[in-house]
């Protein structure tokens, strides 16, 4: 019990910090918004009509992405872990695809009457919300969040001696206070 206590404590020193409290709640308002957006407008871009798509589906996968590891600190399940790191290839995928239809057509018509358009809100929120994801990706590969990222947390805390370098970037994984689980 003792162990499963001091566990919940640096899960939840990790998880509350202000700086991860608010950047969670600005990614959830943003998830949503490219959610409603995306179901909203859906026909309202005729000249590349993935654009609406894009959103609608990293909005949903976003949410789930940000959500799943909460949920995940009650009942510590492993193939939610796996579900969560397969969205985040995903969503990386998805980034990649989204950036060739949206940056494709810039800069895209937005008068609806000349035919091949595509709606103002729909494309300035796709194209945005893209380069943000890709700044961030930069941001964070670069090692410009080293001051931050052991402050926030989703799941349990990671010991950061044990990591993986791939290219350069090190990718702490997963360690929970020398206990070990199967995933199998």
């Amino acid at each position: 019990m003792d162990v499963e206590n001091r566990r919940y404590s640096q899960v939840k020193s990790k998880t509350n910090h202000p700086i991860c409290s608010v950047s969670l709640v600005v990614f959830l308002c943003l998830n949503i918004a490219m959610l409603v957006v995306g179901i909203l407008r859906k026909d309202d871009c005729p000249i590349q009509n993935k654009i609406p798509l894009y959103l609608l589906v990293a909005g949903a996968v976003g949410l789930m992405s940000k959500i799943l590891p909460f949920i995940n600190r009650k009942f510590d399940f492993c193939c939610v872990d796996v579900l969560v790191s397969l969205l985040y290839l995903f969503e990386f995928v998805w980034i990649i695809l989204g950036s060739v239809w949206i940056y494709s057509i810039y800069p895209p018509n937005f008068d609806p009457s000349a035919g091949e358009f595509c709606n103002k809100t729909v494309y300035l929120l796709s194209f945005w919300l893209l380069t943000l994801h890709w700044s961030d990706i930069v941001f964070v590969g670069t090692g410009g969040t080293a001051g931050i990222r052991p402050k926030c947390r989703l799941w349990a805390p990671v010991d950061l001696n044990k990591n993986l370098s791939l290219k350069g970037l090190t990718i702490g994984y997963k360690v929970f206070l020398n206990e070990t689980k199967s995933c199998v």
